[in-house]
């Protein structure tokens, strides 16, 4: 197999330094890792500092690429920023890959755009329910991305060992409510990111599919599990003694505790992918 050159954006985040990561162990694969700030070295990457907003710097940084990774996005509530990057700065991304001849362009985009739920068997491609500005931010960059011919990765609730992960949304709502909702039984579709790294690198070693161009693809690793499940498994500090709220009893308590009604809604309904999707740990 011929090496091929693959940029990723967001190289320092949560999602975009386990997808790099994944990629510098495909021996086939030349890396090129963008990211706004400086970053410890990793064998087999090449380090830009680049910020998508930038369009002559990106236009610069994807010369050589065959494909690229776009990881990079904004997640918070200052509605400029969201603009910036998730909207404009996608735009200029996929200005650059147009004007170089780059069809392969993969969007890791996000659950949240589908709304705060409860969903349940959400299918591959459903229209995007965006509840807050970010979200629709993200549809754009979305809809940039397919209109380029490439491909959209929807990942299921993510979780691994950093400060952004579900993982750590979870212990901290829970906590914070001191009670888990409904006896923890609402199910939720989830993936770890080290898996969603694995499926992005076996997607970077060739180009993609004639299937998958344009398209959005959701991603979750197993069945769903329950709230109590996830929390057993992946959340160790939450005590295993909290009580147990309605979801009526539980939005009392939170109107109290400073939790809003998207992180009790996260915790106690039902967002959950159509386990016939295309994405599941099987395809990789």
């Amino acid at each position: 197999m011929t090496q091929r050159t693959v940029v990723i954006t967001g190289a320092t985040g949560f999602v975009g330094s386990a997808i790099t990561r994944a990629l510098a162990a495909q021996p086939t694969t030349r890396v090129i890792a963008l990211s706004r700030t400086r970053t410890s070295p990793i064998a087999n990457v090449t380090p830009v500092h680049a910020d998508i907003t930038d369009r002559s710097a990106i236009r610069a940084a994807l010369h050589t690429a065959d494909m690229v990774i776009h990881a990079a996005a904004y997640s918070g509530t200052d509605t400029e920023r969201a603009d910036e990057i998730n909207t404009k700065g996608t735009r200029n991304l996929v200005d650059a890959a147009h004007s170089h001849q780059i069809n392969d362009i993969v969007y890791i985009s996000s659950i949240g755009v589908l709304g705060d739920g409860p969903f349940q068997d959400v299918p591959d491609n459903a229209p995007a329910r965006p509840a807050t500005h970010t979200s629709l931010t993200r549809v754009h960059a979305e809809n940039a991305v397919t209109a380029h011919g490439g491909l959209v990765i929807r990942p299921a609730f993510t979780h691994g060992p950093h400060p952004n992960s579900f993982t750590e949304g979870l212990r901290r709502i829970t906590t914070t409510l001191g009670a888990v909702v409904d006896g923890g039984t609402a199910r939720q579709s989830t993936t770890s990111v080290d898996d969603l790294a694995r499926l992005v690198a076996h997607i970077a070693a060739d180009e993609l599919h004639h299937d998958d161009r344009g398209n959005r693809m959701n991603w979750s690793t197993g069945e769903p599990k329950t709230i109590g499940e996830l929390i057993s498994s992946l959340c160790p500090l939450v005590p295993a003694d909290l009580g147990a709220l309605t979801y009526e009893q539980a939005a009392s308590r939170a109107r109290h505790v400073g939790l809003s009604e998207r992180a009790l809604n996260l915790v106690g309904t039902e967002h959950t992918f159509d386990s016939g999707s295309g994405g599941s740990e099987t395809a990789i």
